[in-house]
């Protein structure tokens, strides 16, 4: 089973991203899933407007807490016409001003936030940290240097690493899979040209 933690902070799903549901029936049905040792995989947003890397490692703990087999986690990515997009532009949030025509020429504005630079490297250990909690300490060790080289080179590995295991979980050790990841890699090769430019 798979579906959207979103962030671990109850009052940012519920005023933020106007998800309804509060920790504790997360932690009820998570329980049951547990219970019936149904695995399942979450999707999180980390960087949302107003939120930090504290609210980062907020949200994998909470993934932590309800027992994930498997997590994900992407920086907030704006899409044009959105409450969320809306309230980041009147909060002054977004590089540039944002609309469906930016969108469909491939100009993905940013969010600011002045903890971007951790969040990307927090970003490729969110499954670390979502597993094993005493890997929290191990994290905000290296997010005092989110630029050094081998501080990324380490976030890296540890995303890799799990790789293996999220394709398992998602059924994809097998040709099509293979096509699949190749596209994907390919998509987003793509999405990195296109910032570039």
């Amino acid at each position: 089973l798979t579906f959207g933690g979103e962030s671990g902070n109850e009052m940012t799903r519920r005023g933020l991203i106007d998800k309804n549901l509060s920790n504790e029936r997360y932690l009820k049905n998570c329980g049951y899933l547990q219970k019936y040792k149904i695995p399942f995989h979450t999707g999180n947003i980390i960087g949302l407007p107003g939120e930090g890397i504290e609210e980062a490692f907020e949200t994998a703990r909470f993934n932590n807490k309800i027992g994930v087999a498997s997590a994900r986690s992407a920086l907030f990515w704006p899409f044009p016409g959105t409450k969320l997009t809306e309230y980041a532009m009147d909060h002054g949030m977004l590089t540039s001003d944002y609309s469906v025509e930016y969108f469909n020429r491939g100009i993905y504005p940013t969010v600011e936030h002045k903890d971007i630079e951790k969040l990307k490297v927090f970003n490729s250990m969110f499954q670390f940290i979502a597993q094993w909690p005493l890997f929290e300490s191990v994290a905000r060790f290296l997010l005092k240097w989110p630029n050094n080289a081998i501080v990324k080179f380490v976030a890296v590995l540890a995303d890799k690493s799990f790789w293996f295991a999220e394709a398992k979980f998602f059924g994809l050790l097998n040709l099509s899979g293979l096509r699949y990841w190749w596209h994907l890699r390919q998509a987003l090769a793509n999405t990195r040209r296109h910032a570039a430019d």
